[in-house]
């Protein structure tokens, strides 16, 4: 118990706030009776209780093994120390015996072997050296407003030990629930260790997490590795049944507050779904096998890079949000965006196998996307530090489209506005304060606008357009058509130039020319052409 003369420090402080008052102790902690162990539990005077660890193997480890592992809201101390210490959850520890041939623990494995999941209500201490805490449960572990101290690493998770000797190598995944409920306004606090990992067959986020280095992995495993940096996953396990299920579900009143996060979903169905709100101050990566979803009114935020790879679809709901000041990637089959994805300062790239259906915004300093197919009925930009494309390094906006381009909303580049594709439909509007440049292999259709304040090339085998194709500068800049059929019933404002023949591939167009047009295939119907160049 802790003495009168206690001071408090403020992580003590925080603790006593954050359990709230002194209840007494129930049996929470029960240790198996099985040949060799020697754990002692028992209970402190102000309801908390302490665990006298195993000694550890030769590399450190601590394996203690449970009937039941539970954490109260007064909380837990698992004894690390060969002498007498001081803890903020239970005062004055005497020192644990077990340890004093061994000396400290560098791991300390608390492993439950029944049927009981696991409640963690309070904050987990190490008293003594600083350990790396795992808890592992298969039949599921709960987070009601728990939290750690003097711990250098802290691992929840559903799988089982796979040793090799008395090496830990990781754990095997079948099943079992990791969840985090709310507390107030938190749900798990961990920010004062170096790295946090919550891996299970599910991971349910329904509080805040709050870490330094947040991994989630959720899904069968035959071995999740713990490393230096991070985790890593083997031999997935195929599960039919997964196409049902969320793999890592963050809810409305979840979220998760961490300088790094990643978040790994090795099954069908959908991999990540986030309703609530997750900040990174440095990277968030999401790599999910099934759909990345991001709810109504969820929202993914970095003040760094964001990294988002599905092997199926991403979407980005109505009224959702993902932002990066840094850099944003996107890598999946499908991206289907209603809402807002990237960032004024950030690059973004965008690379889908098939179909990009956009009806929100995509906006970066310097944009680029690749798909197999493009629906715009949004606006997908790049906007530079400097209006009118005096910016010479950022806002550049470059899409490239195997197959079919279908713009009916806003596509923008500051800076340079590049097109390719298989063919290109425009009803909206094309915009660049620089250049624009959209080659398509079949046909270019232009019932919008296509705008350039500096010089335009298109080129097609055939052009059509019943919209307006305008080159503000265009007294001194030149703009070229490369159409061997160009039909126009629309309008062409500015200087052009005409040309019977596709572009050919790496021509640079710049400069000016006297008024021109010499065009063998050009047909004009009612229409307004205001200036050619005759080359």
């Amino acid at each position: 118990m802790m003495s009168k003369n206690f001071k408090f420090s403020q992580v003590c402080l925080t603790v006593m706030l954050f359990t709230g008052s002194i209840a007494t102790a129930g049996a929470a902690v029960t240790a198996q009776n099985i040949p060799g162990s020697k754990i002692n539990v028992s209970n402190n005077a102000n309801g908390s209780q302490t665990v006298n660890i195993n000694a550890p193997s030769a590399n450190g480890i601590s394996h203690n093994k449970y009937s039941r592992f539970d954490v109260n809201e007064n909380g837990l101390v698992l004894n690390n120390s060969q002498a007498d210490s001081f803890t903020s959850v239970a005062g004055k520890v005497a020192g644990n015996r077990n340890l004093n041939k061994s000396g400290p623990a560098r791991v300390i494995l608390n492993e439950v072997t029944s049927s009981n999941a696991s409640k963690l209500e309070g904050y987990l201490e190490v008293a003594g050296n600083k350990a790396h805490v795992i808890v592992a449960n298969p039949n599921g572990i709960t987070c009601h407003g728990c939290g750690f101290i003097n711990t250098s690493r802290n691992t929840l998770t559903t799988g089982k030990p796979v040793f090799e000797g008395d090496e830990l190598k990781g754990f095997s995944v079948e099943k079992g629930t990791i969840t985090v409920d709310k507390w107030g306004w938190y749900g798990m606090m961990d920010n004062l260790s170096e790295y946090t990992d919550l891996i299970g067959r599910y991971v349910a986020i329904n509080g805040n997490v709050h870490a330094k280095n947040l991994t989630v992995v959720a899904g069968r495993n035959d071995l999740v590795e713990i490393t230096d940096t991070g985790v890593t996953t083997q031999n997935k396990i195929k599960d039919a049944q997964a196409e049902n299920n969320v793999l890592i579900d963050v809810s409305a009143l979840g979220g998760m507050y961490a300088d790094k996060i990643t978040l790994v979903a090795n099954d069908a169905g959908v991999g990540v779904r986030n309703s609530g709100l997750i900040v990174a101050n440095d990277t968030l990566n999401i790599n999910a096998q099934g759909d990345i979803s991001n709810n109504r009114y969820g929202q993914m935020i970095s003040h760094g890079d964001i990294v988002l790879k599905s092997e199926n679809q991403i979407v980005n709901k109505k009224n959702a949000y993902i932002n990066a000041d840094a850099s944003l990637s996107v890598e999946a089959k499908d991206l289907v965006n209603s809402s807002s994805i990237g960032g004024s300062k950030a690059t973004v790239n965008i690379n889908l196998e098939k179909t990009l259906r956009n009806d929100g915004g995509i906006t970066g300093r310097n944009t680029t996307v690749n798909a197999g197919d493009l629906e715009n009925n949004g606006t997908i930009s790049a906007y530079g530090g400097f209006p009118y494309g005096q910016d010479l390094k950022n806002g550049n906006l470059t899409i490239n489209v195997d197959n079919h381009l279908v713009n009916k909303g806003n596509i923008t580049g500051t800076r340079d506005l590049t097109i390719s594709a298989n063919e290109i439909t425009n009803s909206g509007q094309l915009y660049s304060a620089n250049k624009i440049n959209a080659e398509a292999a079949t046909s270019l259709t232009n019932e919008g606008i296509i705008a350039s304040d500096r010089t335009m090339v298109l080129s097609a085998p055939v052009v059509n357009n019943s919209g307006k194709l305008k080159s503000f500068n265009s007294p001194y800049y030149e703009s070229r058509v490369y159409a061997p059929s160009f039909r126009n019933s629309g309008e062409l404002d500015g200087n052009f130039k005409l040309i019977d023949e596709v572009k050919p591939a790496g021509e640079i167009v710049y400069g000016t020319n006297p008024y021109d047009y010499d065009h063998d295939a050009f047909m004009n119907q009612f229409s307004q052409i205001s200036q050619f160049y005759r080359g």
